[in-house]
């Protein structure tokens, strides 16, 4: 799959299907058993997502379902 830099894309699939797990594979809390995962920075620069998670992570907007947030935090 190739997502193309400022386009909107959406990933749809029944329970079970592995959207959550895609998303967390390209966020680097997970990793694929088979293949890679790239992200490509400013200069088009390919950055495997196993090998840098924390600087793929800095290239990368994700926002969960739970908030991450401290209670107090309002």
């Amino acid at each position: 799959m190739k997502i193309p830099e400022g386009k909107i894309t959406g990933l749809l699939g029944p329970n079970g299907s592995g959207k959550s797990t895609i998303i967390k594979a390209i966020c680097g809390q997970h990793y694929p058993s088979e293949g890679k995962l790239f992200v490509s920075d400013e200069k088009g620069n390919k950055i495997d997502i196993s090998q840098s998670p924390q600087e793929a992570a800095n290239l990368i907007g994700y926002l969960p379902e739970q908030s991450v947030l401290p209670s107090e935090m309002t």
